[in-house]
């Protein structure tokens, strides 16, 4: 299990709205997190997620070697028709900020090939919306 802070999980962030908004949005999307890393921590956590349960919960390592390599991991198969990726998440100028983690459930074809192609499409949309990394700690209140 992973390994928490001791602070209740903050829902009320830009990166929060960020993950209920595309939800919403893509109905292939079943559901998305945003590990970054806040202003002043040393650690990666999920910041957002459209389970909020999993606010706060530390970066496994498979997606610190995401976030290190550059190199998506994924698709894989979770069973039912879903697909989970995992992938660097870049701000609006293209810096690495962290990681976005999606199960998709692809249409009709090459599930893991479409599973990838809608993955990174969500990830560039996501990132397009992300200014910057201290954006996504913001408050919306």
């Amino acid at each position: 299990m992973a390994a928490q802070s001791g602070a209740p999980a903050a829902t009320n962030t830009y990166a929060q709205k960020l993950v209920d908004e595309f939800t919403a949005k893509h109905v292939r999307l079943i559901t998305v997190g945003i590990h970054a890393k806040a202003p002043n921590s040393s650690e990666y956590v999920i910041v957002a997620h459209t389970i909020t349960k999993n606010i706060g919960k530390k970066s496994e390592e498979e997606d610190l070697v995401t976030m290190r390599t550059g190199k998506p991991d994924g698709p894989n198969d979770l069973g039912g028709g879903i697909y989970d990726v995992i992938m660097p998440l870049h701000d609006a100028s293209g810096q690495t900020i962290g990681a976005a983690v999606v199960h998709v459930k692809p249409g009709p074809g090459d599930p893991k090939a479409e599973a990838m192609k809608l993955a990174l499409e969500y990830r560039d949309e996501l990132a397009k919306r992300i200014p910057s990394n201290a954006k996504l700690f913001e408050s919306t209140n």
